[in-house]
């Protein structure tokens, strides 16, 4: 993981994915649990802004974009389609 990564996310999730790493744990666990660490930062902004607290809405959309760099792709309406 990169080092401007690890600065922005939580050293639990930093040190979660490490261990995923080098436990060579499979794919699809590791992707779950991803998605379900940017759920929560997803709700959480959402939670924030609702209260005014912008800046800790902005820190946890940070955590989002990393998060979501580990993520595949979702497929958009067109290429569902095609599949």
């Amino acid at each position: 993981m990169r080092v401007t990564e690890k600065s922005v996310l939580s050293d639990e999730v930093v040190r979660f994915i490490d261990e995923c790493m080098a436990r060579e744990q499979s794919e699809s666990f590791l992707i779950a649990v991803l998605q379900k660490e940017a759920k929560r930062r997803r709700e959480a902004a959402t939670e924030y802004e609702k209260a005014g607290e912008t800046h800790r809405a902005s820190l946890e959309l940070a955590e989002l974009a990393v998060l979501e760099g580990y993520l595949p792709k979702a497929l958009d309406e067109a290429e569902i389609e095609k599949i």
